[in-house]
Formats: C-alpha cells, sequence, structure tokens
C-alpha cells in the first residue's frame, strides 16, 4: 500500500500583503518626519551655537584689550544673511576699523533679528567688556533661536 504525500504550498493573502505594506509606509512616514525635525533642529542649534562662541570670542579679545582696540560682530540680514567679526578703535563705523573675518551662514539658516535689509551691531568695550542690549534671532524652517546679549556682555 503507498501513501501518496502531498504538500501544500500556502502563501500570503493579497489582504495580508496590502495590510503590512500600509503598516509599513505609516512607520516610513513618521520617521522620516522625526528625521526632518531632528535635521532642522540640529542646523538651527548648530547655527546659533557658532554665534554664541563668535560673540565670546569677540568679549574676550576686549577684556583683554587686544591690539588695544574694542572688538564687535557686525550682523547683516541682506541677499546673503551674514556677520564680520571686526576690531575698531571706537565704533563699527570707525575708518580704523578692522574686518578679521566674516561669515556666512549656511543654507536655509537666516536672520529673523535683525530684520530684512537691517544690521545691527554688537560691539565690546575694551577691558570691561560690556556693551549695549541686543538681540539676534537665527530662523531656519520656520522655527527660530534668539541670542540676548546683556549690558555685561553676556
Amino acid at each position: 500500500m503507498s501513501h501518496t504525500t502531498r504538500h501544500t504550498f500556502r502563501g500570503f493573502s493579497l489582504l495580508e500583503l496590502l495590510l503590512v505594506m500600509g503598516i509599513l509606509v505609516v512607520l516610513g512616514s513618521a520617521g522620516f518626519g522625526m528625521y526632518h525635525n531632528f535635521v532642522r533642529n540640529v542646523e538651527l542649534s548648530s547655527a546659533a551655537q557658532t554665534i554664541r562662541t563668535d560673540l565670546k570670542n569677540a568679549r574676550s579679545k576686549a577684556q583683554a584689550g587686544a591690539e588695544n582696540y574694542r572688538w564687535g560682530i557686525h550682523f547683516v540680514n541682506g541677499t546673503d544673511d551674514y556677520y564680520e567679526i571686526f576690531s575698531t578703535p571706537t565704533n563699527y563705523a570707525d575708518v580704523g576699523k578692522q574686518v578679521r573675518e566674516t561669515v556666512y551662514l549656511k543654507g536655509g539658516v537666516a536672520f529673523s533679528n535683525p530684520t530684512d535689509g537691517n544690521m545691527t551691531n554688537v560691539v565690546f568695550v575694551k577691558i570691561s567688556g560690556t556693551t549695549t542690549v541686543a538681540t539676534v534671532g537665527v530662523t531656519f524652517s520656520g522655527q527660530t533661536e534668539t541670542i540676548s546679549i546683556g549690558v555685561s556682555g553676556s
């Protein structure tokens, strides 16, 4: 007596495949949204931190009396947003001013303060490191980070 073994192969139904694909699409969309927000936050935080560091360095140079000058940063909101680190006997308009470095904001990052077409100067007084109160705003993809500079220069 011989028995024939019968194997049946069962695959996935169309409904099961569509259900799995739907779940993968939802998970992928959520992951992409979180990644996009993460990148936006990193770009904005990085730009703001660079500006804070440059402000601290300019203040330190003024406090040290480097080259017997005041030191500062000139922020420009124009076609290309940038700022200049400078030294000066008095202020940014002084003919003796020397621009030490120009830093352009990376693609997508822009100034929200100063506003379009305007400029802001932060000049640190020699030895004391004091300055006038100022605010610089940096924006990227609708998110803004504000940097406030107090009279003490911090």
